[in-house]
């Protein structure tokens, strides 16, 4: 990866709670034994990474197969987000409408938080609380 361009990331959900995410990147002085010293959380706050477009993808199985992917349109939030004038992207799957019991797992989803981008692509997570 260069400083500068565009890269291709990704993340899996195993316990989904909703929300969002945002990417950062923490500048330290040198690789240390204690390098989490200087990776603090004021930071990370300092290098907010921008996203690129306005589309996401749901990837299916395992791998980087961009044939087994689904486009669909990110949701986008900057305004009241930190650091400010960063942007957080909110996650496109999503959780349970009801209140997680056993911790999100044992049990069926009444349904899904908003409109899955997917149908039937909801769930807190991998258990037996997916959508059917």
């Amino acid at each position: 990866w260069i400083a500068g361009s565009e890269g291709e990331v990704g993340f899996g959900i195993t316990a989904n709670h909703g929300g969002g995410y945002q990417y950062r990147l923490c500048k330290v002085k040198e690789a240390t034994a204690n390098i989490t010293a200087e990776a603090t959380e004021e930071c990370f706050q300092k290098m907010p990474l921008e996203f690129v477009g306005d589309k996401q993808w749901i990837q299916f199985g395992n791998g980087m197969d961009v044939h087994n992917r689904t486009e669909i349109p990110a949701v986008r939030v900057k305004e009241g987000v930190l650091p400010k004038g960063s942007t957080w992207t909110r996650n496109p799957i999503p959780a349970c409408n009801d209140i997680p019991r056993l911790g999100g797992h044992n049990h069926q989803c009444a349904g899904p938080m908003f409109p899955p981008p997917v149908p039937g692509i909801f769930g807190f997570g991998p258990g037996a609380c997916a959508s059917g």
